[in-house]
């Protein structure tokens, strides 16, 4: 049951979402049995055995199955734009055609142009086998194993809906993005405090209307301020957090290390990363009773997953610029946990939500009375996409939590990794996303060039070119 009195009870919302992994890559470690030892984990939804044929993959006649991997970069990404997930889901780029969830070695080859896979180590069929902050958030916490990306796309739609709720692109472009009204628009006109901290260049920087807000230091801080903001009872805390990742399309990390879990990238910063907001946010007892942490990532990245999206429709807004008609499903399952005292312990929640379960959250616990976030939000509402606060399942928050490990743990069962696997010869190509954060920095640096030399040192290169 929903937790009672929700706006007495959640003062903070905290988002991180990071990139590129589907549910299956990062979970199944808790859902794989041997010979002789039972599943960790039977109440989440995971693939089940390493031979099953459910779980198979043809490509050129050969089954490609699941795999368990140490964590290793990757020499390259993996295929996640608008027509391959369509092959991935359904073996075709005709996206009527009914889902099989088997064409993800098969969009791999398209993408990567081998003429052959190693279908005893296709990299979309890899399984993490020590992603240890999950596994921490899995035994602590709350695992949502019904969380889907909001479209069966990549990068920049399903964050675009994450902010808004609807999307002008259908597909990630490599140019500055002009879009509408944000979560953050929506927070300021209702007086409702947030705040963005962030590594390197975030996000918003690629959205041209955000460039006031994010060279303001009251809006846009350093990760490194988190700690000093929760501990400081004297003034008030954002009721809204977002935590950026250092991303890895991001230009010019100066000093920090990619922690974003965007492939070629390994995982092992991404998990400390979350490790440290975590220990971050619960390091004032008094704040951390009323705070829900969301963690999820923004869509699957080209990785398997087993689990159908669901249907429901979005159609293009007005002004869009999408490359193809109406998406009449979800896109594919992503890893997602709630961490908070407001959820019970090991909990697991079954439910569809998305990344638009966020925004219907934050109305129902800072908007006005039965007020919905937006007819866009509502109407995927309408179509199944639950709301976040219907997982919260602790009336009373719990107030003995074991803290988090301090390091990572060996890796445990896994005899090769997935970087070690792929075939040489991959032609690594600059992806459509890392052109547009270096557009972004470039006309951010010119836009904004003392506010950049003081907050976004990493960018000041572009401050003097054409």
């Amino acid at each position: 049951m929903p937790i009672t009195n929700l706006r007495d009870k959640v003062e903070t919302i905290v988002i991180l979402m990071l990139e590129n992994r589907s549910f299956d890559h990062m979970f199944s470690f808790l859902t794989l049995g041997s010979p002789g030892t039972p599943a960790r984990r039977a109440d989440i939804d995971g693939i089940r055995s390493l031979v099953d044929e459910r779980y198979v993959n043809v490509w050129n006649t050969k089954p490609c199955v699941p795999w368990l991997t140490n964590d290793d970069a990757l020499i390259a990404d993996l295929p996640h734009g608008r027509e391959l997930v369509s092959v991935q889901l359904r073996g075709t780029k005709d996206e009527t055609a009914e889902f099989t969830m088997g064409g993800f070695a098969e969009a791999y080859s398209e993408e990567s142009g081998f003429a052959a896979v190693d279908e005893t180590a296709a990299a979309p069929m890899s399984i993490q086998s020590a992603p240890w902050m999950m596994d921490y958030f899995a035994q602590h916490h709350m695992v949502c194993d019904r969380w889907f990306a909001p479209l069966p796309t990549d990068t920049q739609p399903n964050r675009l809906m994450a902010l808004s709720g609807v999307t002008k692109y259908d597909t990630t472009v490599g140019r500055v993005i002009t879009q509408g009204d944000l979560v953050f628009d929506w927070l300021t006109e209702r007086k409702i405090s947030w705040r963005v901290y962030r590594q390197g260049l975030p996000f918003e920087a690629l959205i041209k209307s955000m460039w006031d807000d994010v060279v303001n230091p009251r809006r846009f801080r350093s990760i490194k301020d988190l700690i000093i903001d929760i501990l400081d009872d004297q003034k008030p805390f954002p009721s809204v957090v977002f935590l950026e990742p250092a991303f890895s399309d991001a230009p010019g990390k100066l000093g920090y290390q990619s922690n974003d879990d965007h492939p070629p990238t390994a995982i092992g910063q991404g998990q400390q990363f979350l490790r440290e907001a975590y220990a971050t946010l619960s390091a004032n007892p008094k704040r951390w009773k009323k705070t829900v942490m969301i963690v999820t990532y923004d869509e699957h990245g080209g990785f398997y997953d087993h689990v159908e999206p669901i249907p429901v429709t979005a159609k293009p807004p007005k002004g869009a610029n999408w490359t193809a008609g109406e998406f009449k499903s979800t896109g594919i399952r992503v890893p997602a946990v709630i961490a908070s005292p407001l959820v019970e312990i090991g909990s697991v929640y079954h439910e569809p939500l998305d990344h638009t379960s966020i925004l219907q959250f934050i109305a129902s616990v800072f908007g006005k009375k039965n007020e919905v976030y937006s007819p866009e939000v509502d109407d995927r509402r309408n179509q199944g996409i639950g709301n976040v606060a219907d997982a919260l399942n602790s009336d009373v928050p719990r107030t003995k939590i074991p803290p988090p490990p301090e390091t990572a743990p060996m890796s445990a069962g896994a005899t090769k990794a997935t970087g070690a696997v792929i075939p040489e010869g991959f032609t690594v190509k600059k992806g459509e996303n890392a052109k547009a954060f270096e557009a972004a920095a470039k006309q951010l640096a010119k836009a904004k060039p003392k506010e950049v030399q003081q907050q976004y040192k990493e960018i000041v290169q572009w401050l003097n070119t054409d």
